[in-house]
């Protein structure tokens, strides 16, 4: 019997090993394993929302176009591009166009995908420098808003930058030229002169602080996007309450926002929307003339 037991034994581990020669598998990660490796380990054990707005930053090249409304994003060379969407019309297509208008300098290090939820993610770019620029991509924002912390702010465009330069002595904030006549507002919230080496605007090194980008396609958006400049969100959630007896929900949507100004007042929070979405908003929703 334990000839028998020993034969078997023998015969399976040949028949195994023949197996194994003749089925031979690369050993391959799957796909989704390198996206995890961007999200902050606070993260991890949380499913990864392949559905999420942002995922192009970490799935593939990281280089396909993210929309955020009212702008699109891509990280391409180290850089935040940064384009304000028009339509590119053909005989047989219509398809967005995308050109970095304002360009962000990030640095090669990795970034880290430290938050996020419905309709925001908060991203960190770790520096060589040892500081790091964190990304607050909220949807539905009329600025972009980047966290410098011991970090330099560097900017250039595609378009060609003509100026950058306070809008008056008294502007809180610079304005930028550029060759297609757009105007890019830069707000901070400790003011500083940016300063040009070739085709790139930078501030001061190490420096402590937000910076907040915003396009005015009118004179009078300026003093819009200024007023509400100091109030940026970090991120949102959406609640759903369907009233009783009917067959209406409401949907309430909540930002939690930081200020820059102890003066001012996190109810400050400019966000945009679409003119069909404000014909659901209820009466007493603040609203501000067109921005964009």
């Amino acid at each position: 019997m334990a000839a028998d037991r020993l034969l078997r034994v023998v015969a399976a581990l040949a028949c195994a090993m023949v197996m194994a020669s003749a089925f031979k598998y690369d050993n391959v990660t799957h796909t989704l394993q390198e996206p995890l490796s961007f999200l902050h380990p606070d993260l991890h054990g949380s499913p990864f929302p392949t559905g999420a707005f942002w995922t192009n930053f970490v799935l593939g090249q990281r280089n396909e176009v993210v929309v955020t409304y009212p702008y699109a994003v891509k990280l391409v060379h180290d850089q935040l591009h940064i384009s304000y969407p028009f339509r590119v019309v053909t005989a047989k297509s219509i398809i967005q166009g995308f050109t970095p208008e304002i360009v962000v300098q990030l640095g090669p290090q990795p970034l880290q995908i430290r938050r996020f939820d419905d309709l925001s993610v908060t991203i960190a770019f770790p520096q060589a420098t040892g500081g790091t620029i964190i990304l607050h991509l909220v949807r539905g924002s009329p600025y972009m808003t980047l966290e410098y912390q011991d970090a330099t702010p560097a900017i250039s465009s595609a378009a060609n930058i003509l100026s950058v330069a306070p809008a008056s002595p008294t502007s809180p904030y610079s304005q930028v030229t550029l060759g297609n006549w757009h105007q890019w507002l830069l707000f901070t919230s400790t003011p500083f002169a940016w300063t040009q080496h070739e085709h790139t605007w930078s501030g001061p090194r190490r420096f402590n602080g937000i910076v907040r980008i915003a396009l005015a396609l009118h004179e009078n958006a300026k003093s819009i996007l200024a007023a509400h400049a100091a109030v940026y969100p970090t991120g949102a959630y959406i609640s759903y309450d369907l009233q009783s007896g009917s067959n209406v929900t409401d949907l309430t949507f909540a930002w939690t926002a930081t200020s820059t100004n102890a003066s001012v007042s996190t109810s400050a929070l400019l966000m945009v929307a679409l003119p069909h979405h404000t014909q659901t908003f209820v009466p007493a929703t603040a609203t501000v003339p067109e921005v964009l």
